[in-house]
């Protein structure tokens, strides 16, 4: 029998428990490898970014936020791992401005 992960203990509010069991439910079923490429729009605080790395997904994060308080807490956070982590602070409805952590930015 498979183990599951106990999401309660990452965040401790209600809403954070069931959005918990959502995003593993869905990591489980698309990503049985454990790998997976993550674009955190509005991510915050950026707390996503240690509940995927202390599950050991693989691949790569990407948070968005446009709240520069919120971009304070970024370089808090373990960026070790299989897991590339990275932060921008912009508007996530123009995302073409951020390409993708694993794409070098095209010359014009």
């Amino acid at each position: 029998m498979e183990q599951k992960t106990n999401p309660s203990k990452c965040f401790g509010t209600p809403m954070r428990y069931v959005s918990n069991c959502i995003i593993l439910e869905v990591i489980e079923r698309y990503c049985p490898k454990l790998q997976a490429r993550i674009l955190d729009v509005g991510c915050g605080r950026g707390e996503y970014s240690q509940f995927f790395l202390q599950r050991k997904i693989q691949g790569e994060y990407l948070g968005i936020d446009l709240d520069e308080n919120k971009a304070s807490y970024w370089g808090r956070y373990q960026k070790e791992g299989k897991l590339s982590i990275s932060f921008s602070l912009g508007d996530a409805l123009k995302l073409s401005e951020f390409g993708h952590p694993s794409k070098k930015p095209k010359s014009s």
